[in-house]
């Protein structure tokens, strides 16, 4: 049981794609969370996501004005 909740612990402090929030209430038993959109790994995504659509306005832009 430790070795299990010492493992539980490695992978939350490991983790770079899951919501930490959802990780923990995962843990916790509550397996139906949605991500928080405030941890560092929502952010991180947010951003992510937000250059990627400024990058395809980037190409769009570049082909209509071809």
């Amino acid at each position: 049981m430790a070795a299990e909740r010492l493992g539980g612990r490695i992978r939350y402090v490991n983790n770079t794609d899951e919501c930490r929030s959802r990780l923990l209430l995962n843990y916790f038993g509550q397996t139906d969370a949605a991500d928080c959109g405030v941890c560092d790994i929502c952010l991180a995504k947010r951003k992510s996501a937000a250059k990627e659509a400024e990058k395809m306005a980037e190409q769009k832009s570049v082909i209509i004005e071809k």
